[in-house]
């Protein structure tokens, strides 16, 4: 079935083998009534797995669930076992999504770790790779977030979060530059 699939999707037609190959097994109308059924469930999943993210909301929970969807084609235990599954998977999503006091203060302790962290990292940078610095402004935004995500357990899903690493970039550049500036005044006292 695969390869029939395949050899449609790319030339738009099946080779003589392959059309020997159906005509063996049944011709071509069993044929395409054998990929329909084995479409049939998969396109259930899909439809369940939609339902489950949009009834999902902070105030649901599994049970609800279970007794607003249905199905004619799942078993009852793998209908179950489906939404409990997408359920958690929809509430970690609305969780990630949420702002909430945590979310803010967990927030600003990241903007200040990943600032001192990465602004060290930026005035080394600076130092050492003085022509080749600004590339890495990409990989001082990923720090900051990694560290943030780390602090706050939500992800750049969160508004909060991704607003948090962009802030906690430009600190860092900042600081970077402060820190590097320092140096150089070091050097002079130094001589």
């Amino acid at each position: 079935m695969e390869a029939y699939t395949d050899m449609m999707d790319y030339s738009g037609k099946a080779s003589n083998e392959m059309l020997e190959a159906i005509r063996i097994r049944g011709g071509m109308e069993n044929w395409l009534k054998r990929i329909e059924q084995n479409s049939i469930k998969p396109n259930e999943i899909k439809r369940i797995t939609k339902e489950v993210y949009f009834l999902t909301s902070k105030a649901t929970d599994v049970e609800f669930l279970k007794s607003m969807i249905s199905s004619n084609i799942l078993s009852k235990h793998e209908l179950e076992e489906l939404i409990e599954k997408k359920f958690v998977t929809s509430r970690a999503l609305i969780d990630d999504r949420s702002i909430t006091s945590k979310t803010i203060i967990a927030s600003i302790a990241g903007i200040i770790v990943s600032s001192l962290i990465c602004g060290i990292l930026w005035a080394l940078a600076i130092f050492y790779l003085p022509g080749l610095y600004l590339i890495l402004i990409i990989p001082v935004y990923i720090i900051c977030y990694f560290i943030i995500r780390l602090i706050t357990k939500q992800t750049r899903r969160n508004p909060v979060i991704f607003i948090a690493a962009f802030v906690a970039t430009v600190i860092a550049v900042v600081l970077g530059f402060y820190f590097y500036s320092l140096s150089d005044i070091t050097d002079i006292a130094v001589s």
